[in-house]
């Protein structure tokens, strides 16, 4: 008898409670949908959203580079390279601060002389001299000159002529490279020569940086 009566209990409970068998289903899951993170959602203030990472400056953004054979030199950033005005220039270069002063860099091939002739060839371009420094930089592998006094400006190229011109100097270097030895020469009066002389100091020292 109680039997029967747990049976009928069981058999009227959908219909006590108002639900049918697929909502009785055991199939239900819980809408998560609420517990989603809104995107457009305001954010609590401790919470910092990432933000993009600057990129950092490598001190050459404004800066060229101007390669040969194994080297890599670092071009000032208020010079330029131009087109270079003779074939037997490997590169030419202005600067901002003296336009109209040719910096000029030269490669003859493995066989372009010693150091020291190529030196004192560059000294005997001077009819007086007034001072002159050699040194060598980053272990021997740039030599650099600095010579000043009475020039011998040539009315043109190769031309045993000349006309006397005091008061001015040469920057030069002799650097190593696995073609032969690249030259950078750049010769003017001692007013204009201060006005690149640093930059061209450090485009020399920038090799391989």
């Amino acid at each position: 008898m109680i039997v029967r009566i747990l049976y009928m209990l069981v058999a009227l409970f959908p219909f006590f409670t108002g639900c049918s068998k697929e909502e009785m289903s055991t199939d239900w899951k819980p809408d998560l949908s609420e517990s989603k993170p809104n995107p457009h959602q305001f954010q609590h203030p401790s919470v910092t959203p990432p933000q993009p990472v600057a990129p950092v400056s490598s001190g050459t953004d404004t800066n060229s580079v101007f390669r040969f054979s194994d080297l890599t030199f670092v071009i000032p950033g208020e010079w330029k390279q131009i087109e270079a005005s003779s074939s037997m220039r490997l590169a030419e270069f202005r600067a901002q601060a003296a336009s109209d002063v040719e910096i000029v860099a030269f490669h003859f091939g493995p066989s372009a002389g010693s150091i020291e002739a190529n030196l004192s060839r560059w000294k005997d371009q001077f009819l007086k001299l007034e001072s002159d420094r050699e040194e060598n930089l980053l272990g021997g592998k740039v030599r650099i000159a600095d010579y000043s006094g009475t020039f011998k400006l040539a009315a043109a190229p190769m031309s045993p002529s000349f006309q006397e011109a005091p008061g001015y100097r040469m920057l030069a270097s002799i650097i190593h490279s696995q073609s032969g030895p690249v030259f950078f020469k750049v010769t003017d009066s001692k007013e204009k020569i201060a006005l690149i002389e640093k930059d061209f100091w450090a485009m020399m020292q920038s090799i391989g940086k």
